[in-house]
Parts: C-alpha cells; sequence; structure tokens
C-alpha cells in the first residue's frame, strides 16, 4: 500500500463544468485486450464490504479487431481495498476475479482465463485511484445486509441544554480547574479544558478565542472583552499564533460590539442560540417548522406542539424552549422529518433520520476504513506515566486499561498493548519497548463504550508480511458510532479520573461542541468555532496539556461547513452505463428511456410485471448519480470548504 501524507489541498477556482469532467471520468474504462482487441469496464456495483475487503461486480465488453462484433460480459470480484478518507480516495489490490461471463464464446471460446487476467490487472494498483463518493452511494442498495449495533450500547442521557439569546461561545471545563505549569511558556495553564485558559501573574484568568483575550476572576467567569494584556502572556500568544498559523493578535481583533457572549460549564453542556424572538418557517409538505434564527437544528412540530432538537447525532424533545429536553430515538421521530426535502436549508438533519438515503451513507461511509500498509520499523509515540502504571480491570473482559497516563495502554494474560495513531503496538513491560502487532488483544471487542479503551476495539489489524502490516480504523477510532439506524458522535459517557492523581488526562467528549454531521467530511465542530477557539497545541503524549478531545490526540474534526448543499440542482452529464445483476444479465437505458437487458447482439425491452426488477435498477441507477453528484462536490473550489480543514497528521493517515 502507499503512503499517505495528509495535508491541505487547496484547489485553485474553476467551474463547475471541470469538476464534472474530472468527477466522471473514471468510468467506463477502456483498455487493450489479450489479443489485440478492446475492452471497456463499466461502472462498479459494489455488493458488499467487510473489513478492507471489498465485493462487487460490474458489466464489461469486448470488441474485437478492427471494431468487429462486440460481445458484452459481466463479471464479480474481490478486492483488498487501500483507501484515503482525507482525500475521499480509494485503491483496488490484489483483485481477483471469482465469476466471468460473456453472452456468446466468440475468439476465446471456453477460456475466459486471458480476459480474466486482463481485467484484474487492469483493476489493480496504487495508480489506478477511485472515488470513495461513488462507493459510498452504491452501497446504499442493499443495506439490510450488514448487522449494524443496535440501540442500548451508548449512553443515552439528556445533556444540561442552556439557552443564549443573543451570539455566545459555550467554554467547557472537566470540573474544578486543574492548573498546571507550562514550562514552555512560562505561565499555569488549564489543562482541563480544550479552551486556551491561563492564569496571569497578576491573578487574573485569561481566556483566548477567535484572536481575542477576555479576562475573569476565576476559570469559570464572568468574561470580559481587553484589548491589553500581561506581559507574562505574550509568549503564550505568540506560540499559539505560531502553532495556528496565523496572523499577529493584534491584525485580527474584531470590536467588543461583535464578539460573543462567554458561557462557562464545569459538567456536560449544550448551548441553543435562538437570536431573539424565535421565527418560524414551514417545511412544504410536512408539519415541520423550523426556527430560522438560531445557529441549531431546532423543529416545531405542530401536529404534536412541541419541539425536537439534533445534538450530536442525537435527538431531543420538548414542550417548551426553555427546557424539558429528553431523549427521542431516532426510530421514534414524526414521519414528516423524512419527507424533508434535500434542497431544503434543513436537509443536513437528514443523515440523522433514518431510512433515507442521507443516513444510508452515513452508514456506509462509517464501514469504509482508513487503511496504511505500516513498515514493521514504525516506531510509537513516546509517552510517561505519572508514577508507577496504575491498571483497572474491563467490565466483562480479560483486559486492564491504563489509568494514569494520556495514552491508549492495555494488557491480557498475553502482555501488553498500545494504540497509537491507528496502529497497535506491543511489549512485554508497561512502558514497553514497543514494537508493531501483529495480532490486537484477543477480548478487544467485548470493550464497553463506558471505558475511554472503547475506541480502540475500531483499529483493526487486516493482515502481516515480513516487512509491513496491514492496518486501518474505521470512524470509531475518531468516535463517531452506528447506534441503530443512524450514525452519532460520541458514547455520551463521562469518563472518570483518578482522584489521587494531580495530572489531568483527556477522555472523548460527546457534548459541549454543536457537534454537526456532514455528508463530506463527517462530524464538524458547530457554530462560531473557527481557529484560535480551540488550542492546537496540546498535541502531544507528553506534555500535561494534552490533545484527545475528540479521539486520538492528534485529532481534530473539521470546522461546520455552513451547510453547503451536496444535491441541489446538482446538474451532470449522463455517462454511458450498462448494469449487470449477480445472474449475469446485462442491463441499460435504451434510447426512449426505457430499460432493456441484453440477449446477444440484440437489446430488448424488460418486460417486468412485478416491477422489482425495474424498480432496483431505477434506484442502482438514482444510486450511482448520487455518488456523481457527491464526488463532483468533493472537488468543488476550496472558497467553499476551505473553512473545513481538518487537523489529521500524517501519522494518523499512515
Amino acid at each position: 500500500m502507499r503512503t499517505i501524507v495528509c495535508k491541505m489541498i487547496l484547489w485553485a477556482a474553476c467551474s463547475f463544468s471541470m469538476y464534472s469532467a474530472l468527477a466522471q471520468a473514471e468510468w467506463p474504462r477502456s483498455f487493450a485486450g489479450p489479443m489485440g482487441d478492446s475492452l471497456r469496464i463499466y461502472q462498479l456495483q459494489p455488493d458488499s464490504i467487510w473489513d478492507n475487503q471489498l465485493l462487487f461486480h460490474a458489466a464489461f465488453t469486448l470488441t474485437g479487431k478492427n471494431d468487429s462484433e462486440t460481445q458484452v460480459g459481466s463479471f464479480q470480484a474481490l478486492a483488498t481495498m487501500e483507501t484515503d478518507r482525507l482525500g475521499h480516495r480509494l485503491w483496488l489490490l490484489h483483485t481477483r476475479l471469482l465469476i466471468i461471463r460473456l453472452t456468446s464464446a466468440g475468439a476465446y471460446g471456453n477460456d475466459l482465463d486471458p480476459v480474466k487476467g486482463a481485467i484484474e490487472k487492469e483493476l489493480s494498483g496504487t495508480d489506478k485511484t477511485l472515488s470513495m463518493d461513488r462507493l459510498v452511494s452504491s452501497l446504499c442498495l442493499d443495506p439490510d445486509q450488514y448487522k449494524l449495533y443496535v440501540y442500548g450500547e451508548l449512553n443515552y442521557t439528556t445533556p444540561r441544554i442552556l439557552l443564549a439569546s443573543v451570539p455566545s461561545i459555550l467554554v467547557y471545563i472537566d470540573g474544578a480547574a486543574r492548573l498546571k505549569w507550562h514550562k514552555g511558556w512560562g505561565i499555569r495553564v488549564v489543562v482541563n479544558s480544550p479552551y486556551t485558559i491561563a492564569v496571569a501573574g497578576d491573578g487574573w484568568h485569561y481566556l483566548y478565542g477567535g484572536r481575542n483575550w477576555y479576562i475573569a476572576p476565576t476559570a469559570t467567569g464572568p468574561y470580559f472583552h481587553i484589548r491589553q494584556i500581561p506581559q507574562d502572556l505574550w509568549k503564550m500568544q505568540k506560540a499559539i499564533g505560531t502553532l495556528n498559523n496565523v496572523l499577529p493578535q493584534s491584525s485580527s481583533l474584531r470590536e467588543s460590539a461583535s464578539l460573543p457572549a462567554i458561557m462557562v460549564t464545569t459538567s456536560r453542556a449544550e448551548l441553543i442560540q435562538i437570536l431573539g424572538k424565535p421565527v418560524l418557517s414551514q417545511i412544504p409538505g410536512t408539519s415541520l417548522y423550523f426556527i430560522t434564527n438560531p445557529s441549531n437544528e431546532i423543529f416545531l412540530d405542530s401536529a404534536a406542539h412541541c419541539y425536537y432538537l439534533l445534538l450530536s447525532g442525537r435527538w431531543f424533545r420538548t414542550s417548551t424552549l426553555t427546557g424539558g429536553w429528553e431523549y427521542v430515538r431516532a426510530d421514534a421521530l414524526p414521519a414528516d422529518f423524512g419527507k424533508i426535502p434535500e434542497n431544503s436549508p434543513k436537509a443536513g438533519v437528514l443523515s440523522s433520520v433514518p431510512g433515507t438515503i442521507a443516513a444510508l451513507e452515513a452508514l456506509m461511509d462509517a464501514r469504509i476504513p482508513q487503511t496504511a500498509r505500516v513498515d514493521r520499523q514504525t516506531t510509537a509515540e513516546a509517552f510517561i506515566y505519572n508514577g508507577k502504571p496504575q491498571f483497572a480491570s474491563i467490565r466483562g473482559t480479560n483486559l486492564e486499561y491504563a489509568l494514569n497516563t494520556q495514552a491508549m495502554v492495555m494488557r491480557d494474560p498475553s502482555g501488553y498493548f498500545y494504540v497509537d495513531r491507528g496502529i497497535w503496538f506491543c511489549g512485554n513491560t508497561p512502558a514497553g519497548p514497543w514494537s508493531i502487532s501483529t495480532k490486537r488483544p484477543e477480548q478487544v471487542d467485548r470493550i464497553p463504550p463506558d471505558y475511554p479503551a472503547y475506541l480502540s476495539k475500531f483499529v483493526h489489524i487486516y493482515g502481516a508480511a515480513y516487512d509491513y502490516v496491514y492496518a486501518g480504523f474505521t470512524t470509531g477510532y475518531l468516535n463517531s458510532f452506528i447506534d441503530g439506524p443512524v450514525l452519532t458522535y460520541g458514547t455520551g459517557y463521562t469518563y472518570r479520573q483518578q482522584e489521587d492523581d494531580d495530572n489531568y488526562y483527556v477522555r472523548p467528549l460527546t457534548w459541549g461542541f454543536n457537534m454537526r454531521y456532514d455528508p463530506l467530511s463527517g462530524w464538524c465542530l458547530g457554530y462560531d468555532y473557527k481557529p484560535d477557539w480551540l488550542n492546537r497545541s496540546h498535541m502531544t503524549l507528553k506534555d500535561p496539556w494534552s490533545g484527545g478531545w475528540w479521539g486520538p490526540a492528534v485529532y481534530r474534526p473539521p470546522y461546520l461547513s455552513n451547510g453547503w448543499p451536496v444535491y441541489d440542482r446538482a446538474k451532470i452529464a449522463e455517462p454511458v452505463r450498462l448494469y449487470a445483476d449477480r445472474k449475469g444479465n446485462i442491463y441499460r437505458r435504451g434510447p426512449a428511456g426505457k430499460w432493456q437487458y441484453n440477449e446477444g447482439t440484440l437489446w430488448k425491452d424488460v418486460m417486468d410485471p412485478d416491477k422489482k426488477t425495474l424498480d432496483r435498477l431505477d434506484r442502482e441507477e438514482a444510486l450511482q448519480r448520487r455518488g456523481e453528484i457527491r464526488a463532483i462536490h468533493f472537488l468543488a473550489p476550496a472558497a467553499i470548504r476551505q473553512s473545513q480543514n481538518p487537523q489529521i497528521p500524517k501519522s494518523l493517515n499512515p
């Protein structure tokens, strides 16, 4: 597998038609056959995906020399995938055709091995880039084959939901503020918050966010905007600016009248904002209204006279906006939520509405791993324990996990394991030395979600060779989980800290960031979170101010895409498509728009009284087209998507 270097890609502004052409150049694919003839493969039709294995089928044509007779055929194949989730790309390695058929024997007679070999060679290789977006949409054709997680595994307790009537930022501190001396900055900082809070020599607390400074008598506020800061904060400000790749703070100060109010919470909570009196707008064809002047997804169901709120992929309901919110299972939503049009301003919630194509796409996307070929000489990130290593047992398993370190370290009867940057390491002592592991702990899949080690069950090992281990992880490692018929963010649990430990160990959060799902970027940070609000410097396991609020220490979700619609009136040129079914029948859209099937050299109209075949062909065609639209929009100009820059170092995308 190739090494994927993760970096921010800036596209020059180009016309939509250019991106359309780039996205659609993938299929059909023509190449030379084994006897000087010509082969053409049409779009891949995925059957299923398990780990890093993709089972698919496709139609192809074989044209003899000098454009003689064209034969139509189909095949089913199994391939190992290599993926680049950030770039929405994948490659097929070790493609193996399981079945191949031609409608007539032709020059090859009954020996189709040469054709089989040519197709396998054409589809395989790291120089044959495919679109992950096409795969995601096409996998929605048969979603029932997957045994998805059922309700009941995560925590569904409603967080404290705060209401603001002016633009505000919710600053989260996990319990009472814990102060640690930051050697590099020469100042005390609050380590149990993802926000930049420091105590200067004058005894006041200073919050840095949005390239502005705020002052308060205590860590919990109240905070007020200031323009001048003590000299002992200058080094800290310069370091943060360098780490965040921003201009000096003085060049981007906003007037205090436009700055958000600061609200502080020391327990799990979410902030909803309704700016002024609620303004309602109806969603056509439904009993639903949405509030047009909040930064949240708030709906009024006029039929039941209650409000619905979407937070971190979970739904909540109340009879009044001032409080009383309670959790509602996604499959208990009013049916009208499934009728929200995809060109609606609130179409983004469809990813959290069971049964919609958007929700299925989110589930299928979560099944596609980020893969890597990891050199066996790869070294693990160094980390420290606070004193002698301490371990606690994990309920229902023979595993224990380390308590007094930021690192994800476990042990079972066979030894010690350490998950770092999506890779399993093993060792004979709790401090290493660590080497690449070729196996996971035997009972890792039994870890319950109320343990911070839960995320490790989504880190996989697919195989090993002499020099490499084939590894990968799915979105659960990034704190995103399949929960029944929808994708949700976070486990909902708050992980305990050691009471007698003066250090603080960051564990993944569910609440406090207004997490929203974007079909092309995954989970994104919500309103008003721009560079400098969330500190990007705590990205080392050796620093007491460590990352890990959203999963691995080196990861931060992208910023919200501002609700950019994915499927709103997109226009694409329709490529020529042939479809194969699993029995080897070949179909196409005829000149009159009717479905036709191939019978040797003839195309005949499909006669389907019960319409099962026609309905499936219609759905498959619609999903293929949807995947092409996704691919086009992912290649959109950087001006639309540059605010989504996700912080995923190359070590996490090996």
